[in-house]
């Protein structure tokens, strides 16, 4: 419950518009750090695009990052269902960050199967503006992981 107002706090004030916003934002980290049943998918929906203090965000992706890996990678799939347009810039970071790391690209990979339609459509549009945005950088891995999306969606729907 504590959690909840916590993470209702860190939406509130997501766009980290003065000094005291953002110490507020990173104290509650700090204290949610040292809490119990977290709902991870409410934390997805505090990244927002307008922020204006991306690296006190990025204290956000640390923190999601410090989870369990299958809880993490479940947890951001299932936000993918729902993801709010001002999420989209963060949430393709963790996707980057996802695919730079081999333990998480490939359970990432392994989880895809289970998830409609709607999810694996979403995941293959980030995974196409992550490519557009540095091909040099993201055509191999984006390529590997789009391959098995692609057999999902054709295979499962």
């Amino acid at each position: 419950m504590q959690n909840d107002i916590h993470i209702n706090r860190l939406y509130e004030i997501r766009l980290l518009k003065t000094q005291e916003e953002c110490e507020e934002f990173d104290e509650l980290l700090e204290i949610l750090d040292n809490e119990q049943n977290i709902k991870l998918k409410n934390l997805f929906k505090v990244f927002d695009e307008n922020t204006n203090e991306e690296e006190v965000m990025f204290g956000l992706v640390h923190f999601v990052e410090s989870f369990e890996a299958e809880e993490y990678l479940k947890s951001l799939l299932k936000f993918l269902s729902n993801m709010p347009v001002h999420s989209v810039y963060w949430i393709e970071i963790l996707v980057k960050r996802i695919l730079n790391s081999s333990e998480y690209k490939a359970k990432l990979i392994d989880m895809i199967g289970n998830q409609d339609k709607k999810v694996k459509l979403q995941l293959a549009d980030i995974l196409y503006s992550i490519e557009q945005d540095n091909p040099d950088r993201f055509s191999m891995p984006v390529r590997e992981f789009s391959t098995k999306l692609d057999e999902e969606i054709a295979e499962r729907g």
